[in-house]
């Protein structure tokens, strides 16, 4: 802020700080182990977004997961409430809107399946 006394707390960075990549938005979405593939998902991997709402699943996009409730518990065997995930700005609102109306889900693509969409959040 302007006039503001220079102090290390502008300026210090926090570990369990997000890396949310360049030209991405950071999101989280309510998840369980039913939901995020088993609670498999870790910080740097690729999934693929749908939501389910009346027995139809729709693909949203690719994201990729920075963050999750079981990583930050770090506790053995801590149960995954939330992944965050980094999505291109023009898909925040369909992924926020598509938490508000039905479930998503995440699922974990294979190779193959990930140099289709050229490893990058869609």
């Amino acid at each position: 802020p302007e006039g503001a006394v220079l102090c290390s707390a502008y300026v210090e960075r926090h570990d369990d700080a997000l890396e949310v990549p360049a030209g991405m938005v950071a999101v989280s979405v309510p998840a369980d182990e039913e939901h995020a593939v088993g609670g498999a998902v870790m910080p740097g991997d690729r999934v693929d977004v749908y939501v389910s709402q009346g027995g139809v699943a729709d693909r949203l996009c690719n994201a990729q997961v920075i963050d999750t409730s079981a990583r930050v518990a770090e506790a053995e065997g801590a149960a995954v409430t939330w992944v965050t995930l980094a999505v291109s700005p023009d898909r925040v609102s369909e992924v926020l809107a598509a938490t508000a109306v039905g479930s998503v889900s995440l699922t974990l693509p294979g190779a193959s399946l990930e140099a289709r969409d050229g490893g990058v959040a869609q």
